[in-house]
């Protein structure tokens, strides 16, 4: 029983409680169809296999997050394959961004230097320069931009899918964001874990409530 809850809190819920009429909406979007889908009728035991990796919920509202950074890119063509240098978004010291719309040039210039050479000085020279872009490279097409594709970041190299690839597709007008992904570009990210304190019932839980609850004294009984 736990394995299954475990599946709705990190596939539909995001471990966030919800409203009943709200989670009866992700029970029948998110749940019922795509565990449907993914069953036999004449083998229960059956589980599909992903050739492609799937777009879930959360990277949709990772991908919306970024695109409203609106990260810059520099773009390179080479026949049908497109590769973009795009900024991870680090900030300096004063809080700036490390790559600018002057620098941008010049700084995806160096980092290519830098990953065909391989003159890194020392593993914290490696380390910021290799996370100052990520090259994203996919086939330019509308319906196979994702059997052959790559980039640089950690996410991709675990799970072969990443907001960058997906804010690139959504930016060569392959894909769109779904308007699902915007109502939850404000709310908090989930901790992991079970949460330790539920607030009263008959009170929505909001960050500030939380707050308060965390910071009330719990009484001896």
């Amino acid at each position: 029983m736990e394995s299954n809850n475990g599946q709705i809190k990190e596939q539909a819920t995001y471990r966030v409680k919800l409203p009943l009429g709200r989670f009866l909406e992700v029970v029948q979007r998110d749940i019922v169809e795509k565990w449907s889908k993914e069953r036999n009728e004449t083998n229960p035991y059956c589980k599909k296999f992903e050739e492609i990796p799937p777009i879930n919920h959360s990277l949709w509202v990772e991908t919306y997050r970024i695109s409203v950074d609106d990260r810059l890119t520099t773009a390179i063509k080479s026949q049908s394959v497109s590769t973009t240098y795009m900024s991870s978004g680090r900030l300096n010291e004063n809080n700036e961004p490390i790559i600018d719309k002057k620098n941008i040039t010049r700084g995806t210039k160096i980092y290519k230097q830098h990953k065909q050479k391989k003159n890194w000085t020392s593993f914290d020279h490696y380390s910021e320069s290799v996370t100052k872009f990520w090259q994203i490279s996919f086939i330019e097409d509308k319906t196979k931009w994702l059997t052959d594709r790559t980039c640089s970041c950690s996410r991709f190299q675990k799970n072969y899918i990443c907001k960058h690839l997906v804010l690139q597709a959504v930016r060569s007008n392959y894909i769109s964001i779904p308007l699902s992904a915007h109502t939850n570009e404000f709310q908090d990210a989930p901790k992991r874990g079970r949460p330790s304190i539920v607030s009263k019932a008959l009170q929505i839980d909001t960050p500030i409530n939380k707050r308060k609850a965390s910071q009330t004294p719990a009484k001896a009984t």
